[in-house]
């Protein structure tokens, strides 16, 4: 099936007698399918830990590429399977590297809330928050998700807190439109404009209006309020609802 191996199939299954008793017979001890995926790919996803370790210890490339760039790290963190991130990211260097949309292992744990392998990758990596190529962060997953502590880990570790994907849109717009008080809250806080446009000209304060998220209506408004000059939080509403 689209150049799978009985190794494939094992690492998949989580068999880990059979896969140690194929690996010591076998010349390629981590083959890839057509879609490049491979047996250690298969034991990441699924959480298998001691056929990841069988085979990382077997092989040099230890965080291997598929044709869309997912690499085992890319779904254990995506699966949320601890031990098996602790073992990879303790066993390469670049921990972090993007797949072929620009994501990376910490974008996909961020947006499942993951806070344990957050904590694990950005710890060991430069760029605590970064961008795919549509400008998304493990941050704007993060709160659009409502992961309140994945997202406090991050802004204590990033000097820019709001920045802006390709549509304009930041952390800020998604946690409101989706009322996410506490977010929201956690971010004004650490920013300074406080109610920021999009490319359409859309603010946290239109989306969450929108959505009838009151309580963080008038938590934005309270904060734009003395300097912004779209302070009229009644006309603000009236023109959504």
């Amino acid at each position: 099936m689209n150049g799978w191996t009985p190794l494939h199939y094992a690492a998949k299954d989580g068999y880990s007698a059979t896969c140690e008793l194929i690996i010591n017979e076998v010349k390629d001890k981590n083959p890839k399918s057509e879609s490049g995926l491979t047996p250690l790919h298969f034991a990441a996803r699924n959480g298998q830990l001691s056929i990841c370790q069988l085979i990382v210890d077997n092989v040099q490339d230890k965080n291997p590429k598929d044709k869309t760039g997912w690499t085992p790290l890319h779904y254990a963190a995506r699966n949320g399977h601890i031990s098996v991130c602790e073992f990879i990211v303790g066993k390469i260097d670049d921990m972090n590297t993007s797949n072929s949309s620009g994501d990376t292992p910490l974008h996909f744990a961020a947006e499942k809330g993951h806070f344990k392998i957050c904590k694990q990758i950005i710890e060991k990596i430069r760029t605590k928050n970064p961008e795919n190529d549509d400008g998304w962060t493990p941050l704007h997953y993060a709160a659009r998700n409502g992961h309140f502590s994945v997202c406090e880990f991050i802004i204590g570790k990033i000097d820019d807190v709001n920045t802006s994907n390709s549509s304009g849109d930041t952390p800020l717009h998604f946690a409101a439109e989706k009322g996410h008080l506490k977010i929201c809250k956690q971010s004004i806080e650490k920013i300074s404009a406080k109610n920021p446009e999009n490319d359409d000209g859309w603010t946290p304060l239109h989306l969450a209006a929108q959505n009838k998220h009151m309580e963080l209506c008038k938590l934005i408004h309270d904060h734009i309020k003395n300097n912004d000059s779209r302070s009229n939080l009644n006309e603000d509403l009236s023109c959504i609802l």
